[in-house]
């Protein structure tokens, strides 16, 4: 018998297997035995980093783009 939570992994998914009463009682996310993380949480974590990373780089390119065109709006002017 386990003495900690543990996943539990078939072809429809994956399901935590609580062995202490935080998890139990209040889901997953309150289990405080020692669980390795699912393939599915690890994949929700990789998902919103990658969605972090995706949000600063439109801004980098909004802030690159705002300030080439007060360049160019300076350059036009100045060769006018």
């Amino acid at each position: 018998m386990a003495d900690r939570c543990h996943w539990y992994r078939d072809g429809d998914g994956e399901a935590l297997v609580p062995m202490c009463v935080g998890a139990a009682v209040y889901g997953p996310e309150h289990c405080t035995c020692a669980v390795p993380e699912s393939r599915i949480e690890a994949a929700e974590r990789g998902r919103a980093e990658a969605e972090r990373q995706v949000l600063r780089l439109r801004e980098a390119r909004d802030r690159r783009l705002d300030e080439q065109r007060v360049q160019w709006g300076q350059n036009k002017r100045l060769w006018a």
